[in-house]
């Protein structure tokens, strides 16, 4: 994608590794986007989901999810594919959590 800059700046371009729509599942979003990074994680390698952007976007409903299960979102799903290994691996795990707003900044250990 190419939009044209302001008079006077050269065009900006931009690139997209994924793009999901209004028919994707919390689990597409996870699969293509998270579980790639846990996957590293557990072999070893520091990860980072990041979700940035403009208020009322839907990025608390992409990390912490909805009811029900299939609802579920990027943070329990992770923490669900991290146990389930250490569990397979028996390992021991540090995590922490750390949730931003321009209104507050929560840290919250989760394990």
């Amino acid at each position: 994608m190419q939009p044209a800059g302001d008079t006077g700046e050269l065009p900006k371009t931009f690139t997209f590794d994924n793009v999901f729509d209004w028919n994707s599942t919390q689990s597409d979003v996870y699969t293509e986007t998270a579980k790639p990074i846990v996957d590293s994680v557990l072999e070893g390698y520091n990860g980072t989901v990041f979700a940035y952007g403009q208020t009322g976007t839907g990025k608390t409903h992409t990390m912490d999810g909805g009811a029900g299960d299939s609802e579920r979102g990027i943070i329990p799903k992770t923490f669900t594919q991290i146990f389930e290994a250490i569990q397979a691996r028996q390992r021991v795990l540090t995590c922490t959590l750390l949730q931003q707003t321009t209104q507050q900044s929560t840290f919250r250990p989760h394990c």
